[in-house]
């Protein structure tokens, strides 16, 4: 049967040393994965050949068959926070371009619009992978220790700071009075937000905010602030043990404010060792005068 076989075979051209040579214009459709298998198509592909160097070594010219590459899956991994986006920055800066003319106020509002809206869905989407892995050991936006009474854990990413609105310290009587506490402070920052924008002398400021509901949970979502230890000049951070007013020029902003509101001053503190302290809003808003030198307001839920 071979001897059939090769009869009626074209002969393949072979080099001096005796061995045939490829033939481009031949097919190999018919070529058998297994090498040892007796069939044709054995015969007639240059590729199944095989031969004997001189150290007596055997070569083969089959191709390596490549490793599978295990694809992993595709996380949430946080980014550098010098490479983050400057929220705050970008917010004070549109927050004080002119005004003067129609043209003016419609370019500020279209850069307010625009930033808002960014935030707003970067903070949706680190919000829900924060809400997704909660009671996970492993965590892509890992919490961090940021001091406070009130809220649940705290997070920091891409520059903005995280707080889920849970009523840890049983301050509010509730989770869901800690989620409507959480509304307020939404509509105290839009308070503020009205005084800078009618009077934009008045050098204060406030940061970005969004709230995060997702799976039963509120995440509040803020603009990292220049602020840290020995920033607070205004207001109290220890639930009025402790009350600051020590910024005269932060105490006419909040005073200016407070009018633009209708909220009248009273004396704020609970240690009877102490004198009470005159403040224009709630005992605990905070009000901070920044490492950049601006001055900042926040925690502004009980002023509405």
């Amino acid at each position: 049967v071979m001897d059939d076989l090769a009869s009626r075979s074209p002969a393949r051209p072979t080099d001096s040393s005796g061995y045939t040579l490829h033939d481009p214009t031949a097919t190999n459709s018919a070529a058998s994965s297994d090498p040892a298998s007796p069939s044709p198509s054995q015969h007639s592909s240059p590729q199944r050949r095989s031969r004997s160097t001189s150290k007596g070594s055997q070569l083969s010219s089959r191709r390596p068959v490549a490793k599978p590459v295990k694809h992993q899956p595709r996380r949430h991994t946080p980014a550098r926070r010098e490479n983050a986006r400057d929220w705050n920055g970008e917010f004070q800066r549109i927050m004080r371009m002119p005004q003067a003319t129609l043209d003016e106020r419609v370019e500020r509002l279209l850069s307010l619009q625009a930033l808002s809206t960014q935030f707003a869905k970067d903070a949706t989407r680190i919000g829900k992978v924060i809400i997704s892995e909660m009671g996970s050991i492993h965590k892509t936006v890992p919490p961090i220790n940021a001091g406070g009474q009130a809220g649940g854990e705290k997070y920091l990413h891409e520059n903005i700071f995280f707080k889920f609105a849970v009523d840890v310290a049983k301050l509010y009587g509730g989770d869901e009075q800690a989620m409507k506490a959480a509304g307020h402070e939404l509509k105290g920052l839009r308070a503020y937000y009205q005084f800078i924008t009618q009077e934009p002398s008045a050098q204060l400021n406030m940061p970005l905010m969004a709230l995060v509901n997702y799976r039963g949970y509120r995440l509040i979502a803020i603009s990292l602030l220049p602020l840290g230890k020995g920033t607070l000049v205004y207001g109290s951070d220890d639930a009025g043990s402790t009350v600051h007013a020590s910024d005269p020029s932060m105490n006419d902003l909040m005073r200016r404010a407070a009018v633009s509101m209708n909220i009248k001053g009273h004396l704020c503190g609970t240690v009877p060792s102490r004198p009470q302290t005159l403040i224009y809003g709630p005992t605990d808003i905070e009000g901070h005068r920044g490492h950049d030198g601006k001055y900042y307001v926040v925690d502004t839920a009980p002023v509405v």
